[in-house]
């Protein structure tokens, strides 16, 4: 008969951090920044008839941010238009 021990896995020591989650129902709740107004800020109607066409950037010069767009629409991060062609080298080479 094979028997296998096992020996009990040390649990790792808990690190205390914050979750991005956490994170915005603080921004949301204490703050009270109104996050539905601010996604509205970003989701405005060139913003959304340019991801409607197929743009997987936008370039939101007045802000000086581009809103770098995934393949369902959603807009995954906020670049400073300046870091643009640094993360478009880094997607090229992944």
């Amino acid at each position: 008969m094979n028997r296998r021990l096992t020996m009990p896995r040390a649990t790792p020591p808990r690190q205390a951090h914050v979750t991005d989650h956490a994170l915005l129902r603080w921004i949301e709740r204490h703050l009270q920044v109104d996050i539905e107004a601010l996604r509205a800020s970003i989701l405005t109607p060139s913003v959304v008839e340019a991801i409607e066409c197929g743009a997987s950037a936008v370039h939101c010069r007045a802000e000086g941010v581009t809103l770098i767009v995934a393949e369902s629409g959603a807009i995954k991060t906020v670049l400073p238009i300046k870091r643009v062609r640094h993360h478009a080298d880094q997607e090229g080479a992944a």
